[in-house]
């Protein structure tokens, strides 16, 4: 990027195709959210600090290292997530006075950690949450629900990722059953693993560093941790995927970075993203209500990184234009505009160069917007009350009555039908 001012680290431009691409993405995010029965909330950007100290958990690397301050004398931060802040809202606005309270949002989140690619300062989310019933199918319903989100967005080369963390007894069960399998294995792990051994042992599963991983590969905990109700649980929700045919993966050391979590976790991961390779995660939150101040309700939901996706699409974007109308010489400027207006009465998103080119220029022009059509006008055309119609994808060209043209662009149909 040249130019003397740039964008923050860590943050960036969505300029017009990356934009509309987004923006895209997310209403195309609403209507499956909606056809699920999930309704959106818009929440501040800004929240109390303590929210997610005590959500997340002091020892989390969110609280530890991302946590984005903006006024320590106000305790104010940019929010990290929005499972919390949801939770806080549900409780604040009593909405535990219904039975299952289904919400989706879509917006930025901050950290405060040094950048790297896939892991912005500012970065977006889109997630649901469910809040208010236990039950394996509501949790197959939200790994269902992440799972048609990244189909419809177009990705392809991704895998689910599913663990038990079993209930609060189970957590510390696995994180003495951990510390014991360490503990003669402590002085091989990272300088942060070890600290995690003593502040949070379930963290050191997580880690990327390959002398932590191999340690990690080579313990034998399975889910022996698991009591009987939770492992009767997940087996529940492993087969209710199974059924749907959603294909997953049981991964042992699938902990999940924050505190809240309990019982059923998992991740939609790609190979494509290197290090950074979650796409999306979620899990089960079942006390996070009560530690929060609210009555004992349980909870489940998902977040996708928005940036990541548009990764995984190798930044193929969708163009607002549908069609772009050109003309071969100055003298047809006014009959082009004319055609111009006459497409976007109809409706048709369309655009022109008011400058005069070349239609070589033009046509050039018309592929950098990602138009599908592009309509040319010259002067033998305009005689026979014709246009030249020239599909971009298909790099086919025809000619087409302009009494037929409005019709033809509003289906959508291919040139050689026309």
């Amino acid at each position: 990027m040249s130019g003397r001012y740039r964008p923050p680290r860590g943050t960036k431009d969505f300029l017009s195709g990356e934009a509309y691409t987004s923006v895209f993405l997310e209403n195309k995010a609403r209507e499956i959210f909606y056809l699920y029965g999930y309704r959106e909330v818009k929440l501040p950007l800004i929240e109390n600090k303590d929210i997610f100290i005590r959500s997340l958990g002091e020892s989390t690397e969110v609280v530890e290292k991302q946590i984005l301050e903006i006024s320590s004398r106000e305790n104010l931060c940019l929010r990290p997530e929005a499972t919390a802040q949801i939770v806080r809202a549900y409780i604040g606005h009593s909405l535990y006075l219904q039975r299952l309270v289904k919400l989706f949002y879509i917006g930025p989140m901050f950290r405060g950690e040094r950048p790297q690619k896939g892991r912005f300062r500012q970065f977006h989310h889109i997630g649901a949450e469910a809040i208010g019933e236990k039950d394996p199918l509501l949790d197959t319903e939200l790994i269902g629900l992440a799972e048609k989100l990244l189909v419809s967005f177009g990705i392809k080369d991704f895998y689910l990722e599913i663990n038990s963390l079993g209930c609060e007894e189970d957590k510390n069960r696995f994180k003495s059953l951990l510390k014991k399998k360490l503990t003669d294995k402590v002085k091989l792990l990272c300088e942060n693993c070890q600290k995690r051994f003593f502040t949070n042992p379930l963290r050191i599963l997580d880690c990327k560093e390959a002398n932590c991983r191999k340690v990690v590969n080579s313990l034998d905990i399975g889910n022996s941790y698991l009591c009987k109700s939770c492992l009767s649980y997940f087996e529940q929700v492993c087969s209710l995927l199974d059924k749907r045919g959603i294909p997953y993966k049981v991964n042992p050391w699938l902990v999940r970075g924050l505190d809240y979590y309990t019982q059923i976790v998992f991740e939609f991961n790609s190979d494509n993203l290197g290090s950074q390779k979650a796409v999306g995660a979620g899990g089960r939150y079942d006390g996070l209500v009560r530690e929060l101040g609210g009555p004992d309700k349980p909870g489940c939901g998902f977040a996708l990184g928005l940036e990541r996706i548009l990764l995984l699409r190798n930044l193929e974007k969708f163009s607002p234009l549908k069609v772009f109308v050109a003309y071969t010489s100055s003298e047809l400027k006014s009959k082009a505009f004319e055609l111009l207006t006459e497409l976007r009465d109809e409706g048709v998103s369309s655009d022109m160069r008011f400058e005069f080119s070349s239609l070589k220029s033009q046509l050039r022009y018309a592929q950098k917007l990602g138009v599908e059509f592009v309509v040319i006008l010259g002067e033998e055309e305009l005689k026979n009350n014709q246009v030249s119609l020239r599909d971009m994808k298909a790099s086919s060209q025809e000619r087409l009555s302009l009494d037929g043209l409005i019709g033809f662009l509003k289906k959508g149909g291919n040139v050689k039908d026309a």
